[in-house]
C-alpha cells in the first residue's frame, strides 16, 4: 500500500508480494495514512477505525435479527474460541489489510438484505467490492443468491445481479486488463503460476491436499463441522413458519455447504491449483461467525420471563470473564501488531532496539540490507528504515 501511494521511496531492490490496480482504493487510503503519519500510527488510525466499523456492523446485523447483547455476546464468544475460523487459516479481526476495510461493507450490506432493503445492501457490498474483489463479489452474489431464496422472484433478482454488474465493472475491466496484458517469462521453470502459488506459497489457505495425511484429515474434520452446521440450520429453518424467518437460515445452511463444494473442487484441482488465486474457502470466517449468530438467535430464547432475566445475565457475564484476555489480545493484534514476523518499533525488547538502532547508524539511504526472509529478523525493518531491504 505505501508504495502504491509513494512509487519514489523505493529502490530496484524491492519486490512487490501483492500489487493490483484492482485494490487501488484500498491501498491509496491505507498508503497516504502511512505517508502522512508513519507505519506506527497508521496502523492505530486503521486498527481503531476497523474496530469501530466491525461493531457498528455487526450490531447493525443483530438488532435486524431482533438479538439480544447477551445472545451476540455468546456468538462473538464462542467464534473468537474458535479462532475465527474452523479452516484455512481465515480470519477477520486480526490486522489491518483491505480485506478488513472490506468486511464491515459486507456485514452492513447483510443486515440491510435481512431487512429487505435489497437495493442499498447491494450498493454497499459493492463497496466492498472496490476495496477486495473477491471478497465483495463473492458475498454481493450470495446476497442476491439470498433475495432468490426469500423471494422466488428472478425478475426481481436479475435486477439486482445488474446493478451488481454495473457496480463491479470498473474493477473487473481492470484485472482482466492486468491479467491479458501479462507477460512471464517461464523458461526453465517445470511449473505453473498457479502450481507455485497454490502448493508452495498459500496451502494453508488454498490447497486442502497439498501436505500430508494428518493435514488432509485436519481439513476434512473442519468441512464436517461446516456440514454439521449446515444440518443444524435447515433442521431450524423447517421449525420457522415465516417464510422469511426461513429464508435466512436456508441461506447461511447452504454458505456451509459452499465450503463443502470448494472441497471438492480443491481434490479435483489438486495438481493444477487452477482454482488457487480465487481464494476460494476465504469465506469461510465469515460463514462460521453468520452460523453462530443464527444458532445463538434460535437457541438462547428462554419462554418465560423469569430465565430471560437469569439467562442472558449468565451468558453475558460468562462472556466477558472467558473472553476478557482474548479480546484485550485480540484489540492489540488490530490496533498495535502487523502480520507475523512484523511486529512494530513499539514492541521490540532492548536488545532488539539497539539492533535497529544499528542498523540505522551504520547504513546508507542507497544500501541494502541481506536478511532472511521467515522468523529470524526482529522487526520489519523496511518499515522502521527509509530504506529497504532483500
Amino acid at each position: 500500500a505505501h508504495r502504491f501511494a509513494r512509487p519514489d521511496l523505493f529502490t530496484d531492490h524491492h519486490s512487490v508480494f501483492d500489487h493490483s490496480n484492482a485494490r487501488a482504493l484500498a491501498f491509496s487510503l491505507i498508503g497516504t495514512t502511512i505517508d502522512l503519519f508513519g507505519f506506527e500510527t497508521a496502523k492505530t488510525i486503521f486498527g481503531l477505525t476497523n474496530w469501530a466499523l466491525y461493531a457498528l456492523s455487526l450490531a447493525a446485523l443483530m438488532r435486524v435479527l431482533g438479538m439480544t447483547v447477551a445472545q451476540g455476546a455468546a456468538a462473538l464468544l464462542t467464534f473468537l474460541v474458535l479462532r475465527q475460523g474452523l479452516l484455512s487459516g481465515e480470519w477477520l479481526f486480526n490486522t489491518v489489510e483491505a480485506k478488513t476495510l472490506a468486511y464491515p461493507a459486507v456485514i452492513f450490506g447483510i443486515a440491510l438484505a435481512v431487512a429487505g432493503r435489497w437495493y442499498l445492501a447491494i450498493v454497499v457490498a459493492g463497496i466492498s467490492t472496490g476495496l477486495h474483489f473477491l471478497i465483495g463479489g463473492f458475498w454481493s452474489l450470495t446476497l442476491i443468491a439470498f433475495h432468490f431464496i426469500r423471494h422466488r422472484q428472478p425478475g426481481q433478482t436479475a435486477k439486482l445481479l445488474g446493478l451488481f454488474a454495473a457496480l463491479s465493472s470498473p474493477v473487473l475491466l481492470v484485472l482482466v486488463t492486468e491479467r491479458a496484458g501479462a507477460e512471464i517469462d517461464m523458461t526453465g521453470i517445470d511449473r505453473s503460476l498457479s502450481e507455485i502459488y497454490g502448493y508452495f506459497r498459500t496451502p494453508h489457505h488454498v490447497a486442502p491436499f497439498a501436505g500430508g495425511l494428518q493435514s488432509i484429515w485436519a481439513w476434512m474434520q473442519s468441512v464436517i463441522y461446516h456440514i454439521a452446521l449446515a444440518a443444524g440450520l435447515f433442521v431450524i429453518a423447517r421449525l420457522q413458519n415465516d417464510p422469511a424467518e426461513r429464508g435466512v437460515y436456508v441461506w447461511a445452511a447452504l454458505l456451509n455447504l459452499y465450503l463443502l463444494a470448494a472441497f471438492i473442487i480443491a481434490f479435483f484441482d489438486r495438481n493444477t491449483h487452477i482454482f488457487a488465486a480465487l481464494y476460494l474457502f476465504r469465506p469461510s470466517s465469515l460463514i462460521l461467525l453468520i452460523s453462530l449468530i443464527l444458532l445463538a438467535r434460535s437457541l438462547l430464547q428462554p419462554t418465560r420471563a423469569a430465565e430471560r432475566h437469569l439467562l442472558y445475565p449468565a451468558v453475558l457475564c460468562l462472556a466477558l470473564l472467558v473472553s476478557g484476555l482474548g479480546f484485550t489480545n485480540q484489540f492489540a493484534m488490530m490496533v498495535l501488531k502487523l502480520p507475523p514476523g512484523q511486529r512494530l518499533e513499539a514492541q521490540l525488547s532492548e536488545d532488539e532496539r539497539e539492533v535497529v538502532d544499528w542498523i540505522r547508524a551504520q547504513t546508507a539511504p542507497g544500501d541494502a540490507l541481506l536478511i532472511e526472509p521467515q522468523g529470524t529478523a526482529p522487526v520489519s525493518y523496511t518499515h522502521l528504515r527509509a530504506h529497504e531491504t532483500i
